[in-house]
């Protein structure tokens, strides 16, 4: 039996969640796929933090999560247990009756990879970022958790990270290819600290504690929103499946770069 790391189990509730969550949000209105996809990896980064290794498992932390989720998303769920410590999930999306029921199952679990080793694995794309955190925070005199807290929702709101791991495949065989390659990251963590500082500065900061860093973001987002329906276009080709295109990642990054020198 294959072991399940915890990015693999991860990866497995995940595919389990957001079809439940996309199949409910296609009965209402058409799906946003970069947003999905934001959401996508917050969940995963969430998971992957919960340590259910297994002895002993203790999957009921990951299961109270997962159904905090399906239940904001207006997604009926139960919970069933011979061990109190170690439930299962059962969440049901009822269809028309014109298709076969589909079941799909994922693990909570983990076997394998230590939990610490998992938890920083999924920390390495996102670790790049913290000195920039901390200067911003100097600079405009805000909490530096304030400022994470948008950092990290402008980098699940750009789709950065499937935008790094494109750029993580372009070739590097010579030595101005590993040079452009660079070049890129370094441009799109500039647009990471520059959008942050922007949304920073140019919204209010939140009456209380726990507001979620979204709404800053969304609005600074209204007084770009022609801009950013085209640049929303371009990551989506940019970053579609098939052969790493460096020419669309470059006017992506590129008009990235633009909005926020604005």
């Amino acid at each position: 039996m294959q072991k399940l790391t915890p990015v693999r189990r991860a990866c497995g509730v995940l595919a389990l969640l957001m079809t439940s969550a996309s199949s409910a949000w296609a009965q209402q209105a058409p799906a946003d796929w970069l947003r999905i996809q934001a959401e996508t990896i917050r969940h995963f980064r969430a998971l992957v933090q919960i340590d259910t290794s297994n002895p002993p498992g203790n999957e009921i932390k990951a299961v109270e999560y997962l159904q905090k989720v399906l239940t904001a998303e207006g997604i009926a769920s139960k919970v069933l247990a011979l061990d109190p410590n170690r439930p299962n999930l059962v969440a049901r999306l009822k269809g028309n009756g014109s298709k076969r029921p589909l079941l799909l199952l994922a693990h909570t679990d983990t076997v394998g990879l230590p939990h610490d080793l998992g938890v920083r694995a999924s920390e390495i794309l996102v670790s790049y970022g913290l000195l920039d955190i901390s200067a911003i925070s100097e600079e405009l005199q805000e909490p530096v958790d304030t400022v994470a807290e948008v950092y990290f929702a402008v980098f699940e709101r750009i789709s950065a990270v499937p935008i790094l791991e494109h750029i993580t495949a372009l070739p590097r065989e010579t030595h101005w290819q590993a040079l452009a390659r660079a070049a890129l990251r370094d441009d799109l963590y500039l647009v990471l600290a520059g959008m942050t500082k922007a949304v920073v500065r140019n919204t209010p900061r939140p009456a209380a504690p726990g507001t979620d860093p979204v709404e800053r973001i969304v609005a600074w987002e209204r007084e770009n929103i022609e801009q950013l329906g085209r640049i929303q276009e371009t990551i989506k080709e940019a970053i579609k499946p098939g052969p790493v295109d460096i020419a669309a990642l470059s006017v992506a990054v590129k008009l990235l770069r633009a909005l926020v020198s604005r």
